[in-house]
């Protein structure tokens, strides 16, 4: 069941009206035409024309998928963290799903750190898994931004599919190992003969 969310209302599906356009940063389609097939209409991009990244959001019945499509800056992306987060939470949904398959443009060495960096936010909100879907020439293959993520205690992993994405999601966590609590004792008979001199 897919439905518009509002800020007031608990449906299924957010789409967000276009998001700050990447010309407004003074970012400009290539000095190329393209066209893309779109449901049976011929799209012409030219120079200058105003590009988007969108977002939708849906509420799967394990996880939020938050889906980004368009074309424009990474800043565009991870800078909806916090508004996913409190969709997770409003959702009452502890995994999620970010999807940026669909999305163009440059992501630099230093959008892989921010996106690891302001990552952070899932766990305030107490996400346990977070799993990124995206294409191969997207991905960094030392997967730096992942390892940023983890180093904030962020629990997620990097995908070259939405398949593998929601395939580990799904998988239960592993149980944490005990780990010796205070003082360890040795077995008795194992204990070191002390002698005094």
């Amino acid at each position: 069941m897919r439905s518009a969310i509002s800020a007031s209302s608990s449906a299924k599906l957010l789409v967000t009206p276009s998001l700050p356009t990447a010309l407004d940063d003074g970012f400009h389609a290539r000095e190329r035409e393209r066209y893309d097939g779109f449901g049976g209409v011929l799209v012409k991009c030219k120079k200058g024309l105003k590009m988007s990244v969108r977002l939708q959001i849906e509420e799967m019945p394990d996880y939020l998928a938050a889906k980004f499509t368009g074309e424009g800056e990474a800043e565009k992306i991870w800078r909806q963290f916090e508004l996913i987060a409190e969709q997770c939470k409003r959702a009452n949904k502890n995994k999620l799903l970010l999807d940026i398959t669909e999305t163009y443009g440059r992501i630099s060495f230093v959008d892989r750190y921010r996106f690891g960096d302001v990552a952070e936010i899932f766990v305030y909100y107490k996400l346990i898994k977070v799993a990124v879907a995206c294409r191969p020439e997207q991905l960094d293959h030392k997967r730096f931004g992942e390892m940023v993520a983890r180093n904030r205690w962020v629990n997620a992993r990097v995908f070259t599919s939405v398949e593998g994405a929601e395939k580990w999601l799904m998988l239960e966590p592993a149980a944490p190992k005990k780990r010796a609590t205070g003082h360890h004792h040795p077995k008795p008979g194992h204990q070191a003969h002390h002698t005094r001199h």
